[in-house]
């Protein structure tokens, strides 16, 4: 918490001229109810030269009594929740609400220095694979997403989401410790009741046979055909197989349908609803091309991607339209 006000009684003034052998006080007042001060600092300028003093554990008389913040304990079935950066333990608390998931972090700096901490958006992929962003979180402490933590305090944040999710695929926590960016990856957490919910996961079949699967730089492809004749909609599945995120990107193509080259009115990834997205480790989406011209059968389909950064083409030849 931040003083209010300090002055220092006698002049009531924020500045004095102290005389030889003046005396005085200095009164720092503060919004908040406390009953113990983990650390006061405490900053002054004596002619023209700054000082800060702190002080540790400090009674106040009078004072509604409070609890003074401890860590939160992380599930110890899951270690990975418990980790340290830079002398700051943190405590992944894991996620509630499956109506709008939130998450809680609890942070405490072991060392003896203060460390600077930032907060960012964090994300979530759902039992679909569909991404969600969270909402702007802040720090517990000051309410701001970025602060200093001073040597033995205990601190946290809140993540939020806006959307429903029955099961977290992966959640991804970013943040930063001293200016430096950190992000953890936990997985598989379930938020409703009762048996998990169907999870989004890849199948190496293909209604065309071997021709409709491949694999590319760690990614597992199988298509999955073409639905609806009247506006088709062609669906290939991916699922990254690697330790680390890959950027997908699904690019504009020509199809043949009577001889005429047709272009997708769209060309999506389900995760992220758009032309683009980082696929995390372990996760399956699907990439769809959709088309407005009636057909029961492509005489070409080009599937066209990239995949950080790398072009793949694969051109599929008669494809019947279900």
């Amino acid at each position: 918490m931040q003083d209010k006000n300090s002055k220092i009684r006698e002049p009531d003034y924020y500045a004095w001229d102290v005389p030889a052998l003046g005396t005085s006080q200095i009164d720092v007042r503060f919004r908040s109810p406390a009953n113990v001060l983990q650390y006061l600092a405490f900053t002054m300028q004596v002619d023209r030269v700054e000082y800060t003093k702190t002080f540790r554990d400090i009674a106040v008389r009078g004072g509604r009594s409070v609890n003074v913040r401890n860590m939160s304990p992380a599930d110890p079935a899951f270690p990975e929740r418990t980790f340290t950066i830079s002398d700051v333990r943190f405590h992944f608390l894991g996620c509630t609400n499956l109506d709008a998931p939130i998450c809680k972090v609890d942070a405490v700096n072991e060392g003896r220095d203060t460390v600077r901490l930032g907060v960012e958006n964090s994300f979530i992929y759902d039992q679909g694979s569909i991404l969600q962003q969270s909402t702007p979180p802040n720090i517990d402490m000051d309410g701001r997403n970025s602060t200093d933590i001073p040597p033995g305090i205990t601190t946290g944040w809140t993540v939020n989401f806006r959307r429903p999710a029955d099961l977290i695929q992966v959640f991804e926590l970013a943040f930063d410790v001293d200016n430096q960016r950190h992000y953890r990856l936990f997985r598989d957490m379930q938020l409703m009741d009762g048996p998990p919910p169907e999870v989004k996961t890849f199948a190496p079949t293909s209604p065309i046979g071997e021709d409709g699967l491949y694999e590319f730089a760690g990614l597992q492809f199988a298509f999955k055909g073409c639905t609806g004749q009247d506006a088709p909609k062609c669906v290939t599945d991916v699922r990254n197989t690697t330790d680390d995120y890959v950027r997908i990107n699904i690019r504009r193509t020509t199809a043949q349908i009577q001889g005429e080259g047709v272009r997708p009115s769209r060309q999506k990834i389900e995760m992220t609803d758009n032309n683009s997205g980082q696929l995390p480790p372990g996760v399956t989406t699907s990439l769809i091309y959709e088309f407005s011209q009636a057909t029961a059968e492509f005489e070409s389909l080009p599937l066209a991607f990239t995949v950080d950064g790398d072009v793949i083409d694969r051109v599929l030849e008669t494809v019947p339209v279900q």
